[in-house]
């Protein structure tokens, strides 16, 4: 319970820091589309291995289900791949224009996805073997590096 207290409190606190210092409308661009894209690959790379590893039952050996585990990165890296090279070359706006370093936010957003799904064989490994407060501490993690990530953008 402490530490998901902690989480919330991390988030309030670089979420003030960034509404203090970055641009009201590249905080518009970057809370709408830019983090639509970043929780749509998360969502797509990760919910489906989610909700399936835990209802595997024929398998004996949790080493099986390590090797399972970890076809998450190279999932999380073609949908990354694919979505980014969508985003760039076929939707092209007028954000270029606008927005000088829009191309490059969308990368940085990339990045951190995939430091954020790093921490997602640890996340179903704890599930799997039901050491729950190991959860916590795995989100913890994930969000204060997912953070740290998005302030330095």
């Amino acid at each position: 319970m402490n530490c998901k207290l902690l989480i919330g409190l991390i988030n309030l606190l670089f979420n003030g820091i960034i509404i203090r210092y970055v641009n009201l409308n590249i905080i518009g661009i970057a809370n709408i589309r830019i983090k639509l894209y970043y929780r749509t690959i998360l969502f797509i790379s990760r919910e489906s291995l989610r909700r399936h590893i835990p209802k595997k039952t024929n398998i004996h050996s949790i080493y099986h289900y390590i090797n399972i585990i970890w076809l998450i990165i190279p999932i999380g890296l073609y949908i990354m791949l694919f979505s980014f090279f969508l985003r760039l070359f076929i939707e092209k706006t007028n954000n270029e224009n606008i927005y000088p370093y829009y191309n490059q936010a969308c990368f940085i957003y990339l990045l951190s996805s995939f430091i954020e799904l790093l921490s997602e064989p640890f996340y179903l490994l704890s599930t799997i073997t039901q050491y729950d407060y190991i959860q916590i501490y795995i989100e913890l993690i994930a969000s204060i590096i997912g953070k740290i990530n998005h302030f330095f953008r």
